[in-house]
């Protein structure tokens, strides 16, 4: 009984490990087409004024744009400050998702969250900053 459950355990972590793997692939290869909208607002800003994009008080935007920014700072090419972003937001998810799974020892959380980002995926893939 406990090996069975162990198993299903680990063959959830593993199937959610390999949902990332495959969801930052797919971040990575379509990171042209994220840029819209939203996102490439926040990079004209983020490069243009040297600050963080802050638009109506969401200071909670910051976290999306940590890795942008520092690239920026460090003088990095835009191609690169772009990839960047794509980063992360790749890393957003995956941090929580290991957070849930590894820390908090939820793996029901986990694989629901995955959940989440697959049924959502023609809302949110496009529009990473929502």
């Amino acid at each position: 009984m406990i090996f069975s459950r162990l198993r299903k355990i680990d063959t959830s972590i593993f199937l959610g490990h390999l949902f990332f793997l495959v969801y930052g692939f797919f971040v990575f290869y379509y990171n042209k087409e994220r840029l819209f909208t939203d996102t490439s607002y926040y990079l004209f800003q983020i490069i243009n004024f040297r600050q963080f994009a802050i638009e109506h008080e969401r200071f909670i935007s910051i976290i999306s744009q940590l890795i942008p920014y520092s690239l920026m700072e460090l003088g990095a090419s835009v191609k690169s400050i772009i990839l960047g972003y794509q980063l992360n937001d790749f890393l957003y998810y995956y941090l929580i998702f290991l957070t849930i799974v590894h820390i908090f020892k939820d793996v029901e959380s986990g694989i629901l969250l995955i959940l989440a980002l697959v049924l959502s995926v023609s809302y949110i893939f496009f529009f990473p900053n929502t």
